[in-house]
């Protein structure tokens, strides 16, 4: 009899061990998945700031190309100016020119 409850205890003690080392285990995995969300978060964050700073980057690389590029423009427009000028100045010279 004094046998029979004591392997009744045993078996209950190794049931709520295994119920305790359960909860644990659940636990676990929990804090495992909350470590992983932040991790992701961190890498998340790391991306973005990355892309700030590229797109900070792109912003100046873009806006120096456009400076050069209206230079440029500026440049090519007074050079068309002169050549409407003299074009004009020719065809005036032609229209006045009575040796032909």
């Amino acid at each position: 009899m004094n046998l029979k409850r004591v392997k009744a205890e045993i078996i209950e003690i190794k049931l709520k061990f295994e119920e305790a080392l359960l909860a644990l285990y659940k636990k676990r995995i929990f804090y495992e998945a909350r470590v992983c969300e932040q991790e992701l978060a961190v890498i998340r964050h790391t991306i973005f700031l990355h892309d700030v700073v590229e797109t900070k980057h792109n912003v100046i690389k873009f806006s120096d190309q456009f400076a050069e590029s209206h230079q440029t423009l500026q440049k090519q427009t007074e050079f068309l100016g002169i050549c409407r000028d003299m074009k004009n100045e020719f065809e005036s010279k032609m229209k006045n020119d009575t040796t032909i």
